[in-house]
């Protein structure tokens, strides 16, 4: 991942998109995020901002449709109830448009390289029809949430990857974490349209954080 990023030790981690935005009754500013499609995380999750808050970008340019990486206490329990569980966020990092750095894939093809233990390729075909085939090179340093061995064509991957891709066909990209997909649940919005923090009056003011 890139080093500009923040990293929490011993902090949960949730990533998805801001869908909407609240104040809760410290005066907080609440994000309101739903997880990346095809994720492992709840379905949604509320993130208070507290003067705490560290961030690795302009916190004043978080609006809907924001895709962020969120650290907070692991004392916190996900779940997937369809009420949201609000908790403090401790850090927080931009990820870029969603799209870009989210893929959701049917394993094809598992091309070891043979000249590098641990690393090789993965290729995929997309679970969305309207996306494309994408090659995932992988490495020591990619993070699997699933049994490598027992990989196999068929298996349906989330795969949270680099926004630099080649220009060949298909792609391909480094991959920063492999994981099973997990289908989204019908009451799961797409990718909001962006707005800039605070330019909706719904919105409420910027939080002095």
């Amino acid at each position: 991942m890139p080093e500009s990023k923040i990293a929490v030790a011993d902090a949960a981690i949730y990533r998805g998109v801001v869908e909407d935005f609240a104040v809760n009754d410290k005066g907080q500013t609440v994000l309101m995020m739903r997880r990346a499609v095809g994720s492992r995380f709840s379905p949604r999750m509320n993130f208070a901002l507290t003067e705490n808050t560290a961030y690795s970008f302009e916190e004043s340019s978080i609006g809907n449709g924001a895709f962020l990486e969120v650290y907070y206490s692991a004392g916190t329990t996900q779940s997937d109830s369809t009420t949201p569980i609000e908790t403090e966020a401790i850090a927080i990092n931009d990820l870029g448009l969603e799209d870009l750095v989210n893929y959701n894939g049917t394993l094809v093809e598992v091309s070891p390289d043979p000249d590098k233990e641990g690393a090789g390729q993965l290729l995929l075909d997309p679970i969305d029809p309207n996306g494309m085939q994408y090659v995932f090179n992988y490495d020591s340093s990619t993070q699997f949430y699933l049994d490598f061995d027992a990989l196999k064509p068929g298996d349906q991957l989330n795969v949270l990857h680099s926004a630099a891709s080649t220009r060949s066909l298909p792609p391909q990209s480094a991959a920063f974490e492999i994981a099973p997909y997990t289908a989204p649940g019908a009451d799961e919005l797409p990718l909001p349209i962006p707005d800039t923090f605070g330019s909706d009056a719904s919105a409420g003011e910027n939080p002095t954080v």
